[in-house]
């Protein structure tokens, strides 16, 4: 019975010693392709660990490194490189490494575990999940790394079995057991074009089929356009500039950038430029231009719904005096609610009682300071209504009825046409 206990204590002891090996930085894309490849384990506990049955596995095979029955203290890192490490690494201050074996790692994609008799102790992948073996990495798999840089574990060596909160990409620094003559920090200068975004630039809506973006206004009131954009991840911001107006760009969804603008409805028609800027590091990396057209439109107005002379007496004048406010209906005011001048006419028919008729010539429209008696062919006034939000004017009328006017209602209609030349 004091045997087996005994068989079994110690069964448990190595259970816990080799549980605690890890995996603390892989160099799977070295600059020198040719020997400079290595996979740094580290020794977090205070007993020593014998390597006698550890294997580091790869895409290529799952012992693609089967290591010597060296010791590696507490505390304590061990490199096992690829084979011609010692002449071949990247930087010749490197130390050597503990072991050196014919070791395969993709660049992309891929991934290393660390076996002992078979069981999978730690393992870390990068890249794309769904093109790595299922026990070569844990959680999720870590970015690629890309050539010169290396996978690391934390300084803390914590083991959380999830590979992005473990590992993080740095400048390769191995370490082994035999330690360096050399102090080394690694530094690195990298030297690039500069970064670039690229954008593409959308606006909606676009209200005609013919080429170009075509915006219609709105009559008497703003229009509001969207603009969108797509850009370069990894840029901080995007913003617009528009008739002078700079605004940020809200991120919708990764990469996917969108503000709504406003025009007025008397925002004369022509060709309009937005500017879109996309900055990193507050320094603008790129810039596109989007042209639209804003079309033109008449549009016009009047706030009456129609003109009564009440109780006129035959040989009198009445007249109905218009102003320039929108707020009284019983005085008319014209309003310009479209982006073009408008010339104004009028015209009138007939107005007939149950038995009589009066010659639409007994009307004068006051518009400006021009008076217009009424016929039945349009006549244009001499005043032209300028676009603009203060565009309302005062449109007036007077009645002149002859002694003779038989007594009666008399209905009829007054018509007002607007046109952008006068005709």
């Amino acid at each position: 019975m004091k045997t087996i206990h005994l068989l079994i204590g110690i069964m448990l002891m190595m259970h816990v010693v080799y549980g605690q090996l890890l995996i603390s930085e892989v160099y799977y894309d070295p600059l020198n392709e040719s020997g400079s490849e290595f996979v740094e384990l580290y020794n977090p506990t205070d007993q020593s660990i014998s390597l006698e049955g550890w294997v580091i596995g790869t895409e290529s095979s799952l012992s693609d490194a089967v290591m010597s029955n060296a010791m590696i203290p507490p505390s304590t890192y061990y490199l096992v490189a690829d084979e011609g490490f010692a002449s071949g690494k990247d930087e010749e201050l490197w130390p050597d490494a503990d072991y050196e074996d014919k070791i395969t790692m993709a660049n992309t994609d891929s991934g290393i575990g660390l076996f002992f008799n078979g069981t999978l102790i730690d393992a870390v992948g990068w890249g794309n999940a769904a093109g790595i073996s299922d026990n070569l990495y844990e959680g999720s798999p870590v970015p690629g790394a890309g050539g010169g840089w290396s996978i690391q574990r934390n300084l803390s060596h914590a083991d959380t079995d999830e590979n992005t909160q473990d590992f993080f990409i740095g400048i390769p620094s191995p370490q082994g057991s035999h330690g360096s003559d050399a102090i080394i920090l690694p530094t690195r200068v990298e030297v690039v074009e500069g970064m670039t975004a690229n954008l593409s630039l959308m606006l909606s809506p676009d209200d005609d089929p013919l080429p170009g973006i075509q915006i219609d206004p709105l009559p008497g009131r703003n229009k509001s356009i969207i603009l969108g954009v797509t850009a370069t991840p990894g840029v901080d911001k995007l913003t617009s500039v528009f008739r002078g107006q700079e605004d940020d760009l809200e991120e919708e969804s990764p990469g996917h950038f969108a503000t709504t603008l406003a025009l007025s409805y008397a925002d004369l028609p022509g060709d309009y430029v937005i500017e879109v800027y996309a900055y990193l590091d507050n320094e603008v990396v790129a810039g596109e231009n989007l042209t639209f057209t804003y079309t033109d439109m008449i549009g016009y107005s009047i706030d009456s719904t129609g003109i009564d002379f009440l109780a006129a007496e035959k040989g009198s004048t009445v007249e109905i005096p218009g102003d320039q406010s929108l707020a009284t209906p019983e005085r008319p005011t014209l309003k310009n609610i479209g982006n073009v001048p408008v010339h104004v006419g009028i015209s009138g028919s007939s107005l007939s009682s149950t038995s009589n008729t009066l010659p639409p010539s007994f009307i004068t429209a006051l518009f400006g300071t021009q008076e217009l008696s009424l016929t039945e062919s349009i006549t244009y006034f001499s005043h032209v209504v300028m676009p603009g939000t203060s565009s309302e004017t005062a449109l007036g009328f007077r009645l002149a009825l002859p002694n003779n006017a038989a007594p009666g209602i008399y209905q009829g209609n007054i018509y007002i046409s607007g046109s952008a030349n006068e005709e």
